[in-house]
């Protein structure tokens, strides 16, 4: 199965820039979905250009934005230096032994399973969402 190429520049400077779609219609029904999120701590597990992450800060969540992209989460630290609810790291999602169990209110996934490669690491990755909820 292919799946995106995250350590090429060009793929990251087009998936920089927010879609008119996700910017008009995913986000605000995400951020609808996910009820009131002040205070809350939320896993943006997968969160590619940080755009979702910075937007669930400033409606009052204490976000940690993971993305098994060493290069994503370098120009999400650099962009977003000045952020402080957002804390970007690496991680993959099928191995979130950095959190104990329950160590978030909330996890959001959005356009992330579309680039997993096979049904044995989306089982993983729903296992470690569950036991870090």
């Amino acid at each position: 199965m292919n799946v995106s190429d995250y350590k090429q520049d060009s793929f990251l400077e087009q998936y920089q820039k927010i879609p008119l779609g996700s910017r008009f219609i995913g986000y605000p029904a995400l951020l609808k979905a996910m009820g009131n999120i002040k205070g809350k701590k939320i896993l943006d597990l997968g969160c590619g250009s940080g755009h979702f992450s910075k937007m669930l800060a400033r409606k009052g969540a204490v976000v940690v934005a993971v993305d098994q992209s060493e290069r994503w989460i370098a120009l999400c630290k650099k962009e977003n230096r000045n952020l402080k609810r957002v804390a970007f790291l690496v991680a993959d999602g099928s191995d979130l032994k950095k959190w104990k169990n329950a160590s978030f209110d909330k996890v959001v996934m959005s356009m992330v399973l579309l680039n997993v490669e096979s049904k044995k690491k989306v089982e993983r990755i729903f296992k470690e969402i569950s036991r870090v909820l």
